[in-house]
């Protein structure tokens, strides 16, 4: 989680020395075995699968924009995904771009399943 400005995105990350103007930079990994899957498809990462790297070794290149938030709350857009794992349900992340207002669901198949 960065602010949506190129040096961030670019591997520099440089802000200004006015603490003021600080901007909040968040680096971590999801626990083992769980994914995010941008598809509308669920994975089912293997058991003894790598699903994520330490937030140390991953360059700003791998990293995929999926959300932006404005600084009134609301969002630059609409967004949905899935968040997977190996041992449980996938879950629909929403987010609503009007409000800002983030929703959990059930994952299901076409037809209840």
């Amino acid at each position: 989680m960065a602010p949506d400005l190129p040096t961030f995105w670019s591997g520099t990350g440089s802000t200004s020395g006015d603490s003021s103007s600080e901007s909040i930079v968040r680096a971590d990994a999801l626990p083992a075995g769980i994914v995010f899957s941008t598809t509308g498809s669920p994975l089912q990462p293997g058991r003894d699968e790598q699903t994520h790297n330490e937030p140390s070794k991953v360059g700003a290149s791998d990293y995929t924009s999926v959300a932006v938030f404005l600084p009134d709350g609301t969002a630059r857009e609409d967004c949905k995904l899935l968040i997977c794992s190996r041992n449980g349900s996938p879950l629909w992340v929403m987010l609503r771009s009007l409000t800002g207002e983030v929703s959990v669901s059930r994952y299901q198949t076409e037809g209840g399943q």
